[in-house]
């Protein structure tokens, strides 16, 4: 089963990867830096995005309880509902 923990590093981790690509490419070909002077542009706002993510990471989690935070990260819990319950798949309904 994957914690709480493990879903919060991976949505941290892709948005600090996805702002260093934008700065990235940004800096470098929109603004004309050198590469060298881009990528040095790229750690810092991954860095930065790093930080700002956990921050808001670690606000979502303690704005939501434990039963709400399962709700949200798998969805309802799959309940079978009556009219299947009452079907039987050798003989058709049951009852009859």
């Amino acid at each position: 089963m994957i914690k709480k923990r493990q879903y919060i590093n991976a949505w941290v981790n892709i948005v600090s990867i996805l702002m260093f690509f934008l700065t990235f490419f940004t800096a470098y070909v929109v603004a004309s830096l050198d590469i060298s002077g881009a990528f040095v542009r790229a750690i810092f706002s991954m860095i930065i995005s790093s930080l700002v993510a956990r921050l808001l990471a670690f606000f979502w989690y303690s704005a939501f309880s434990p039963h709400e935070w399962r709700l949200l990260v798998k969805g309802p819990p799959d309940i079978p509902k009556r009219s299947s319950l009452a079907i039987d798949d050798r003989n058709g309904i049951i009852g009859q």
